[in-house]
């Protein structure tokens, strides 16, 4: 069979983001599907880039990447360039697969940005097969939910142009549960229940999780003094780190002996910095290739997740909560929903409710001062990322899913 996964941030070795989408593809092709990747070069190594179209094979698959660039610190009417480039040509090369590539047996698009999706749905049409939609931010309820999109008319046009895409695709793959919530509260089932493409029933939208290689994750003894406390990610408006900061600032007067080492990017990362220059245990690094995240990771305390205070970010599948697990670090939340919930099911870390700083710098100084509750919650969160959230597992399953549907026409 060969498969056409469409995303514009793959990320190959020696890359930094995420690489879900270079994990599912190679799994793919190690049993024996051929595997074409429609992408950019925004994630590749600054000397990987080129102006031209990279078309080279990457652990099995055949890999096209677009000079698209693209940063989370770009302003918006850059990104939305980004998004608007790559969509017309992808769709163009998409519809001109190099000649060695063969007519795809079935599309899967990652999104965001959604206009990844109307990629996946309009290349479906053109090959003539099925298409399967994989949702990583839930569109447009984020931006709605966040108050960036605030006009009501531009809210329904958004929502006009986005439902189609679960109508159409055989089926959507959420990366959470809360995203999944998110996806049918839009009663797309009762609103669309008279069309005749059989659309939008619960059953048509699975669950799978971001996930983590858990194999390449490795835990370890803990290297302190000082202790580490650990972030890693994007550092944007949505991440609320400037709630880190002031933790720390609380943390830190209290016990100065531990260190919060945060290894990211975005927007708001020169104001991170800005706001912590008089803060000698808060340590603001570079981001590295994901390769080299296991190692950096070895030896940390615990592993800290934040958000800023919108409900709808609950529903998120960051691949830092993964990672962190799977390093076997007890995980620190400064928000509810189903990531608080594998918290407390399976004793792996602690959480605040949103808006609760006080109730975050508890848990934060609980975790640091009984290292025999970090030791056991650490296990925990070990065990949980490999029986529940390994890649290979994720990317099997999402693939057997998808040939099931297609046996059932």
């Amino acid at each position: 069979m060969h498969i056409l996964l469409i995303h514009q941030y793959y990320c190959p070795p020696g890359g930094w983001g995420n690489d879900r989408s270079r994990d599912f593809a190679r799994h793919w092709a190690q049993q024996g599907h051929r595997v074409t990747v429609l992408t950019t070069q925004a994630y590749f190594p600054p000397d990987q880039r080129s102006p031209q179209l990279i078309c080279k094979k990457i652990e099995g698959c055949t890999v096209l990447a677009l000079p698209v660039a693209y940063e989370q610190s770009m302003r918006f009417h850059r990104r939305i360039w980004a998004f608007v480039s790559f969509f017309f040509r992808g769709i163009k090369l998409g519809m001109r697969l190099p000649n060695s590539e063969a007519k795809p047996d079935l599309i899967y698009a990652s999104s965001t940005p959604p206009t990844v999706g109307w990629m996946g749905r309009l290349l479906a049409r053109w090959h003539t097969c099925p298409w399967f939609f994989e949702v990583v931010d839930v569109w447009p309820q984020v931006p709605i939910g966040m108050g960036i999109i605030k006009n009501r008319l531009l809210q329904s046009l958004l929502h006009a142009l986005t439902e189609p895409l679960y109508r159409s695709a055989r089926k959507t793959f959420a990366l959470s549960d809360g995203m999944r919530e998110q996806i049918l509260a839009r009663n797309i089932s009762h609103r669309f229940a008279h069309n005749s493409t059989r659309n939008f029933l619960p059953d048509r939208v699975s669950v799978i999780m971001n996930g983590t290689s858990a194999e390449h994750f490795r835990p370890a003894e803990e290297s302190g003094p000082p202790l580490r406390l650990v972030y890693i990610g994007a550092v944007g408006r949505a991440n609320g780190l400037h709630l880190l900061a002031a933790a720390a600032r609380n943390v830190l007067a209290k016990r100065p002996d531990v260190v919060f080492e945060i290894r990211g990017w975005g927007s708001h990362w020169g104001a991170l910095q800005a706001e912590t220059a008089d803060l000698p245990g808060f340590v603001c690094l570079p981001p590295v290739p994901k390769e080299e995240l296991p190692a950096w990771l070895s030896g940390a305390a615990v592993g800290v997740c934040v958000f800023a205070p919108f409900p709808v970010l609950e529903a998120n599948s960051a691949n830092k909560f993964y990672d962190y697990m799977a390093s076997g670090l007890p995980v620190v939340l400064n928000y509810g929903g189903w990531q608080a919930r594998v918290l407390d099911e399976n004793g792996c870390g602690l959480w605040a409710p949103q808006n609760d700083p006080q109730a975050f710098c508890k848990a934060l100084l609980q975790l640091i001062d009984l290292p025999d509750l970090r030791r056991e919650m650490g296990n925990a969160a070990r065990l949980w990322a490999t029986t529940h959230a390994d890649r290979q597992h994720l990317a099997q399953q999402t693939l057997d899913e998808m040939q099931e549907v297609l046996r059932n026409g």
